[in-house]
């Protein structure tokens, strides 16, 4: 690095170092004064989001971080809800998140049980979407969360649980609890969908799904050959009954998408 990308470098580390009152950013974000609340999107928006955005680790985005998630603390909803809204989305956008947001991690665990529907969805989105892991620790709560009959909250903590499925054994056993409920399609479309999207590597979650491509219930078994088609060569022990269904003279829309999804167990 030249000197004048050092220089530049801690020109924005100091700038960045100037700490906000988030507890103003959020109650003025919220005000009825139509100035105000302008004001306060134009220095969120353009100055202070994107600070939190490209800042490398430091003691000073950790100061930052944890003084948005002692937010949650707040008794007014609104604010506790534009701070869960501002730490999802700091765990989509940034790729070492696991390590940036480390210091709200355990606020946000807590507040997988906030009386606000949308504050604890972004709680558990936030943990779930961590790259590039997530902490073992979030295990227990996600699946308590998995097991709940709040159906946004417990999708949500379901993704978290395939993530971790091939770091975590009791992560990849609720995962197939999940694939296993006969009883509950629906529940077990969610499991294929976050088992797709978290590329989920383990061998004994990808042969769970081989069940749900015998399955009668024409509409979940394309579901499940949708999610072989994203896993492709991870999914190669379920050639066989691909293999099957591609032969299908029953149902030509499902033999269609089973001979795709051969084709993507080809892709290495």
């Amino acid at each position: 690095m030249g000197l004048l990308g050092i220089a530049l470098f801690f020109v924005s580390m100091q700038a960045f170092a100037q700490s906000a009152d988030w507890e103003v950013v959020f109650r003025n974000l919220a005000s009825r004064d139509l100035k105000v609340s302008e004001g306060a999107r134009n220095l969120a928006f353009q100055k202070l989001i994107p600070a939190l955005e490209a800042a490398p680790p430091s003691p000073a985005l950790d100061k930052d971080i944890a003084a948005i998630a002692g937010m949650f603390g707040s008794k007014d909803q609104e604010t506790r809800l534009q701070a869960s809204g501002l730490l999802f989305g700091l765990s989509m956008r940034r790729a070492d998140g696991e390590t940036a947001l480390r210091s709200a991690i355990p606020v946000l665990l807590s507040q997988f049980e906030d009386s606000n529907p949308r504050v604890r969805g972004n709680a558990i989105a936030s943990i779930a979407n961590l790259r590039p892991g997530i902490p073992k620790a979030a295990v227990p709560a996600l699946i308590r969360v998995a097991r709940s009959s709040d159906k946004r909250a417990s999708d949500g903590a379901l993704y978290g649980l395939a993530r971790l499925s091939h770091s975590a054994p009791e992560a990849a056993n609720e995962v197939l609890s999940a694939l296993s409920s006969d009883s509950n399609p629906d529940r077990q479309r969610v499991a294929l969908r976050s088992i797709g999207h978290a590329q989920t590597s383990h061998p004994d979650v990808i042969l769970g799904i081989a069940p749900i491509l015998r399955s009668q219930d024409a509409s979940l078994a394309r579901e499940a050959v949708t999610t072989v088609t994203m896993l492709g060569a991870r999914a190669d022990a379920l050639r066989p009954e691909l293999d099957r269904l591609a032969r299908s003279m029953s149902d030509r829309e499902l033999a269609a998408l089973a001979a795709a999804a051969i084709k993507a167990l080809d892709r290495r």
